[in-house]
């Protein structure tokens, strides 16, 4: 079974090595694209090419979408291009991600590909996500390790987290991500499966990230109209 992982970032490069080749050891390919990132977020993406990654897209140059991507952050544009390649790539299964989370079976002993591979022989097409967001306690964490192993607590996501259906099968028709603001794949026929996957967030590494991350790299690169749109 070919299921590929989409992830779109904008500087994440201390955490992206660790998030792409871990979805490569759960037995999934990885589709990048990169919005216009400053630090060192496609050089340690590209560590990955040609043992799992298949392409680094730089979004929007090789996408042909509005030039205003390159200083703004247009989350609807990012997820229709996301729905195009879902699209052009023709997996058999697919997962929306982010790259700051991981994301596991919740059978035990299995793969994120094999516990997959279950979902789909009893007839399922699509799986949510519970999201476990893991804080900081100190600034123990730095660029380039995995910070599975230096962030441990752990809260259940707020409400607006409650849907994640992020993954789902090729039905031979496009999915919508962006009017649920990537919170659910919309498609006809949907059947998600009642038994929820697992999603480890990881937003805010340590004070000095998450102020950067927040203040200078986020909040002024949002357009104002997706903020008015909730």
């Amino acid at each position: 079974m070919n299921i590929v992982a989409i992830i779109a970032a904008f500087n994440e490069g201390d955490v992206i090595y660790h998030v792409i080749g871990d979805l490569i050891k759960n037995g999934l390919k990885v589709y990048f694209i990169d919005n216009c990132s400053t630090d060192n977020t496609v050089s340690e993406a590209g560590k990955w090419l040609g043992k799992g990654l298949i392409k680094i897209e730089r979004f929007p140059d090789d996408s042909g979408y509005s030039e205003i991507n390159k200083s703004k952050y247009v989350w609807k544009e990012i997820l229709k291009r996301k729905e195009e390649i879902a699209q052009e790539l023709n997996a058999d299964w697919y997962i929306h991600t982010d790259a700051d989370e991981f994301r596991e079976s919740p059978f035990p002993g299995t793969t994120l590909s094999e516990g997959i591979k279950i979902i789909d022989a009893i007839g399922f097409n699509a799986i949510n996500f519970q999201v476990l967001n893991f804080r900081p306690i100190d600034n123990s964490f730095f660029s380039g390790k995995d910070v599975r192993d230096y962030l441990r607590g752990f809260e259940e996501g707020e409400w607006f987290d409650e849907h994640q259906v992020k993954a789902w099968k090729n039905t031979g028709v496009r999915v919508n991500l962006s009017e649920s603001g990537g919170h659910k794949c919309d498609f006809p026929n949907r059947k998600v499966c009642p038994l929820n996957f697992i999603l480890r967030h990881y937003p805010i590494r340590s004070q000095i990230q998450g102020e950067i991350k927040l203040y200078t790299e986020r909040f002024p690169r949002f357009t104002k109209e997706e903020r008015n749109n909730g």
